[in-house]
């Protein structure tokens, strides 16, 4: 089972194909939904890809959210760790591990202007230590899978990091 998420993630793809197939394989071995949201810098945005539903009935969709908005994927993004909303799990997508600053501004920033939970949408992101990707979002995961959720989340920011080193 697990090999079949490596091979969706680093197929030699390109990345909108990685991240469907990747999806797809989320739903077939029993997520109601899985989602990955991307931080866009110059629009402000995570940009994700939805995926539900299996066979005939799989779709996937895409949505934007506003950073600043309020919401389970913005604090997700922010978070230093996975968060969990009823059947809902959400991982923070990190591009290296490091002081998660942007997690608790008030105490760990130490940058001026310093940032704090309410302007973290505005500071964070254009500052170096910034290291957050985006969120993976997983819904109703058996628990026969939930025990690998870190390791997928892990492979998934590596997928991620590779795709934009990719692009730059």
């Amino acid at each position: 089972m697990l090999a079949r998420f490596q091979r969706a993630l680093l197929g030699d793809l390109e990345p909108t194909e990685i991240l469907r197939n990747f999806l797809e394989v989320a739903t077939e071995e029993g997520m109601e939904r899985a989602a990955l949201f991307l931080y866009r810098p110059e629009s402000r945005e995570l940009v994700g890809e939805v995926a539900s539903g299996r066979g005939r009935r799989y779709t996937v969709s895409s949505v934007v959210l506003p950073l600043h908005a309020k919401g389970p994927v913005q604090e997700a993004f922010f978070a230093e760790g996975p968060l969990r909303r009823g059947e809902e799990w959400l991982f923070p997508v990190v591009g290296e591990e490091g002081a998660f600053c942007w997690a608790d501004p008030e105490r760990r920033c130490q940058e001026r202007p310093q940032a704090t939970r309410e302007t973290r949408t505005l500071i964070c992101p254009s500052c170096p230590r910034f290291r957050a990707l985006g969120v993976l979002a997983l819904e109703r995961v058996p628990s026969r899978l939930q025990p690998l959720l870190p390791l997928l989340a892990q492979l998934t920011a590596l997928r991620a990091v590779e795709g934009l080193v990719r692009g730059a």
